[in-house]
């Protein structure tokens, strides 16, 4: 093997099936090891290859309706979203707690060391290695989560690998080894609810710094489902609470130099989403991404027919036209009719699949959670927890994704 360069060798380990036996393999001589582990060149950009090719893969075998394996996935469960009003300008809650689903290959990547259903907050659950006694969720992209443990701070976690790091407001540091991410703030210029004129800092991993611009948004910030879903470097929040009345769309990557038009625009519904509700966003509909797509979905109770209604779109979106595809359109009855069912969460890696949730026991104070499966005649419970109407997913990759460590402040 001595013959054969690193650029083979490395596209050689990319194909290997399972990252253990990568692991194996870098032990093999001190040159695997160093292509495999290293910080630089190797370490990071193997990662980040060795997923890609798999997701590659992964569209191969949809495109040939193969069946495939789904990946493990976690469902982190709070209290509550943060969302309209002077929340926009900041959603804190001094104690923040949470239930967490692991499905059962969530739970073998963590060497079987949680229960179906465990409770954390603070320093007693699936969290309890960051050093904060509270936390709020903001948001989740692939198996990362966005945390605000106070008013002026954010930190970016990954909880299967349990490393951490926290974003700097103003100091500076080098590259982060190509890992890119941006952190989106937005706030409103002025008090008045109708104002449209919004600043919006954006933090950028590629310079460590966070850049602030003014943005004239299509609708007012008042209205907004404050939880984004981020996307192909594309942040998207409903708009509307009680009643769903389209979604923005903001590209993290456009900053004050571009048009606003390319920064920021307002994607309508589709002409087959069911308004008239009393309970819009907050209850009846949720985005998500679905293997790397966005979705829309909807749930709502037909009388005519006793049935359940589930409506789901995929976009298709160039950054100029936008439009929907209706990708579902079923109707499903639920035998125990005690409890009406509300819509939490699109699964992450299977879109056959969607969660909800009932209202709270009068008794027990708990919500149960359950799983729709398209074709099935009825839900199927999943588990129970106290906090269970605010839902964010968690899909672990083939390989876990690494978060680079802050170089040491001078």
């Amino acid at each position: 093997m001595s013959v054969v360069s690193d650029d083979l060798l490395q596209e050689i380990l990319f194909r290997l099936p399972h990252s253990k036996i990568v692991i194996q393999c870098g032990t093999v001589c001190k040159r695997w090891f160093s292509l495999v582990t290293s910080r630089s060149q190797g370490g990071l950009y193997f990662i980040r290859k060795f997923n890609h090719h798999r997701r590659l893969k992964r569209q191969q075998q949809q495109e040939r309706k193969q069946v495939e394996e789904h990946l493990p996935y976690t469902l982190l469960m709070t209290s509550r979203y943060s969302s309209g009003g002077d929340d926009l300008q900041f959603s804190y809650c001094p104690y923040t707690p949470c239930n967490n689903f692991f499905s059962d290959k969530s739970k073998i990547i963590r060497h079987g060391k949680v229960s179906l259903l465990t409770t954390g907050g603070g320093h007693d659950g699936y969290l309890d290695f960051l050093p904060w006694p509270s936390w709020l969720i903001k948001s989740s992209f692939d198996d990362l989560l966005l945390i605000m443990p106070n008013r002026m701070e954010f930190c970016i976690c990954n909880p299967l690998t349990r490393q951490w790091i926290l974003l700097p407001w103003t100091r500076n540091f080098p590259d982060l080894h190509r890992i890119k991410y941006r952190v989106v703030v937005i706030s409103r210029l002025h008090d008045s609810v109708l104002s449209k004129s919004s600043s919006v800092s954006v933090f950028s991993s590629e310079t460590g710094q966070w850049t602030k611009s003014t943005l004239q948004f299509p609708e007012t910030l008042y209205d907004w489902h404050a939880t984004s879903v981020g996307n192909n470097g594309i942040l998207y929040w409903a708009l509307g609470d009680n009643q769903l009345k389209g979604i923005v769309a903001l590209n993290a990557f456009k900053d004050g130099d571009d048009l606003e038009e390319e920064r920021c625009r307002l994607i309508c519904l589709p002409v087959e989403f069911a308004g008239g509700f009393g309970y819009g966003h907050s209850k009846r509909a949720r985005l998500g991404v679905v293997r790397g797509r966005l979705r829309l979905a909807q749930v709502y109770f037909l009388n005519r027919s006793n049935s359940y209604v589930l409506k789901a779109w995929e976009l298709v979106d160039d950054h100029r036209n936008a439009s929907w595809d209706l990708v579902h359109h079923v109707r499903f009855k639920r035998s125990d009719k005690s409890m009406p069912l509300f819509l939490v969460a699109l699964h992450p890696d299977d879109g056959d699949a969607v969660f909800l949730t009932s209202g709270n026991n009068g008794e027990t104070k708990c919500q149960d959670l359950f799983q729709y499966k398209i074709g099935s005649d009825d839900v199927e419970p999943v588990c129970r927890g106290r906090y269970g109407s605010c839902v964010f997913p968690l899909v672990h990759p083939w390989w876990p994704t690494t978060i680079p460590s802050l170089p040491p402040s001078n």
